[in-house]
């Protein structure tokens, strides 16, 4: 049990740190050319933070199965809420043109973000259980 939940949290890990830098370029774009970021952005750089420091935390720490849980259940919450934002935005129209093109530099980019995202919840999900 302890090593598929490793294994699990080294994936969480991994697509947490390709979620950043997917919707990373687009903070730096925003960033270089004096634009305000997009609060959705910086709520998936703050989401993936803490991701990565559960994921961490982990290995780190000895916890009670209860505070994982808990840990897991939030992180779960957030992730579903970080999908249904983006996917309102980038999947939900039927991959016409999106609603966030503006936003960012590349929609194909973001739908793949969208799909990560979801396949990061999954696992926060599975580790929740």
């Amino acid at each position: 049990a302890y090593v598929t939940r490793a294994v699990l949290r080294l994936l969480q890990f991994t697509f947490a740190i390709i979620v950043a830098i997917l919707y990373g370029i687009d903070l730096a774009h925003a960033s270089s050319t004096g634009r305000h970021a997009g609060s959705a952005w910086v709520f998936a750089e703050v989401l993936v933070a803490l991701s990565v420091i559960a994921c961490i935390s982990y290995y780190l720490i000895s916890m009670r199965r209860r505070l994982w849980f808990l840990c897991d259940g939030v992180l779960v919450v957030l992730w579903a809420a970080h999908t249904g934002v983006f996917g309102q935005i980038y999947i939900s129209n039927g991959g016409k043109t999106a609603k966030g093109e503006g936003s960012t530099l590349s929609v194909a980019r973001m739908k793949a973000a969208v799909w990560i995202s979801l396949l990061n919840m999954f696992l926060w999900m599975t580790t929740l259980v």
